[in-house]
């Protein structure tokens, strides 16, 4: 079974890797070294809420990726998803890869369990999917942790909605929602 290493993208600081992003990117590396051969996605455009005229998220990874961790690049098959501008988005985009392969999904401890909440709506039988909770930094736990409470607590009202496996409307109303934040109809979401 071919194994898949997916990296949620997560915002960038000034067009670069934020702290948040290394500790996942490091993860990522980690696991590449560990499953040589592997196949590591990463996922992201600019978020949704400010996705004009910046640049991809997935390929500044890649870019760090190459500075900092060269030794995986000849054995690791890259990916770049440079569509997706959100989780919801990334998940659903994974569809395409979980059933041939085993899937980790590398995502920030402060929202592991919105991501896994989320697998759980989107794909319904998660027996090939592990999440891996990569660490914040320390000064920005509890920040995250307040910020990441109360998206859980929307995030588990929203789905309660939805048939488990029923991914098409769940992408639907996300994108649709995002399309709300741009119209500036909702405020954009607080991103450390």
């Amino acid at each position: 079974m071919e194994r898949v290493i997916a990296c949620l993208g997560y915002a960038l600081k000034g067009g670069k890797v934020s702290p948040i992003l290394k500790s996942r990117l490091h993860d990522c590396a980690r696991l590449c070294v560990k499953y040589p051969h592997a196949k590591l996605i990463l996922m992201g455009n600019a978020p949704y809420s400010r996705s004009q005229g910046t640049t991809a998220e997935a390929r500044v990874m890649l870019a760090y990726l190459k500075e900092q961790y060269p030794q995986i690049i000849p054995l690791t098959k890259i990916v770049l998803e440079e569509k997706t501008t959100s989780t919801v988005e990334q998940i659903c985009h994974l569809r395409k890869y979980v059933g041939s392969s085993h899937v980790a999904i590398v995502a920030s401890n402060h929202f592991s369990d919105r991501v896994r909440l989320c697998v759980m709506y989107i794909f319904q039988e998660t027996k090939n999917i592990t999440i891996i909770s990569s660490k914040v930094p320390k000064n920005l736990e509890k920040k995250l942790a307040a910020l990441e409470a109360e998206k859980l607590v929307k995030t588990k009202q929203w789905l309660r909605k939805h048939r488990k496996g029923d991914w098409r409307a769940i992408l639907r109303e996300q994108k649709a929602f995002q399309k709300s934040i741009q119209q500036g109809k909702f405020p954009a979401p607080i991103i450390a």
